[in-house]
């Protein structure tokens, strides 16, 4: 046995064991407590607390998109939901559908067709080609221009308008005449032309090849003093019923008329640089103004 104390008066060295395990003891039993451990326990869970979650905004775009994308999934769905049963339909009845369509698309067809060619045929643009000089083709391209009109097509010196762009021209031309703004009798001889022309488109004559035609100007002894329509080379003289010619400018295809009168004559159509015709007659020469007139068939 031995005491709690020394002789000396301090603790013996067992003593203060056992006091440190009590102490010890107390400590963790205290610990387990505050821990919530119960003992047995090997690990010791801390409890971590989370942070607050942060309050994100989903933004706008994002939003419609997500509800766009989920809408076309549904409609998708629900097209593929109908179109099954609709193919199957077709299917089952496929040679009827086929041949009732057909039949009512021939007959569209068909009608189409016949309301355009009706409607080609009430469109249609009436127009006629004048062989004008030099000064009255400049006189009409004025006249087209002051008009708003689009401009005159050209081919082989020979002007074509339409019956729109002959009444626009006569008007101003009028007008120019009452104004007496340019030559009156420039004036005159182009809006006679004019007025012929809307006359030939109005009240078309069946089609000849026969008429008459200027050549030119000859004297009294019927010796060239200026060939127009046609080569000097070839004399007056020489211009005999029978005889073949070849126009070296247009010339109009005239009706006959008094001599002398022959330019008063209506227009039957135009020839063209190049075109021959044959004489059915001796040519005739006004004794007034030296004009030359030859009666022609049109060679074809």
């Amino acid at each position: 046995m031995f005491s709690a104390e020394s002789k000396s008066g301090t603790e013996h060295p067992k003593t203060m064991v056992i006091k440190n395990v009590f102490k010890n003891t107390r400590r963790l039993i205290r610990a387990m407590k505050e821990t919530d451990l119960k003992i047995g326990d090997d690990t010791v869970e801390k409890t971590v607390s989370a942070p607050p979650s942060e309050n994100i905004e989903t933004p706008n775009w994002y939003t419609n998109v997500s509800s766009a994308v989920k809408l076309l999934h549904e409609s998708f769905s629900a097209i593929r939901a109908g179109v099954i049963p609709i193919l199957l339909v077709c299917f089952l009845f496929l040679p009827g559908v086929l041949a009732s369509g057909l039949g009512v698309f021939t007959s569209s067809v068909g009608n189409l067709l016949k309301a355009l060619a009706e409607n080609g045929q009430s469109v249609t643009i009436k127009s006629t080609e004048l062989s004008l000089t030099s000064p009255q083709k400049k006189i009409v391209e004025d006249a087209l221009v002051k008009t708003g009109q689009l401009p005159a097509t050209t081919k082989d010196g020979l002007l074509t308008l339409t019956e729109t762009q002959l009444k626009a021209v006569g008007n101003e031309l009028d007008i120019q005449k009452k104004n007496s703004d340019g030559d009156e009798k420039l004036l005159d001889s182009t809006n006679s032309q004019i007025a012929v022309a809307l006359s030939a488109i109005n009240n078309p004559k069946p089609a000849t090849d026969t008429g008459w035609v200027y050549l030119g100007r000859a004297d009294s002894n019927r010796v060239w003093q200026k060939a127009e329509t046609i080569s000097n080379t070839v004399a007056v003289s020489d211009l005999k019923q029978g005889k073949t010619i070849t126009f070296t400018d247009n010339v109009y295809l005239r009706t006959e008329t008094k001599n002398c009168s022959r330019a008063t004559g209506e227009i039957i159509t135009a020839l063209r640089i190049g075109e021959t015709a044959t004489l059915l007659g001796d040519a005739q020469i006004c004794p007034d103004t030296g004009s030359v007139w030859v009666s022609i068939r049109r060679n074809s």
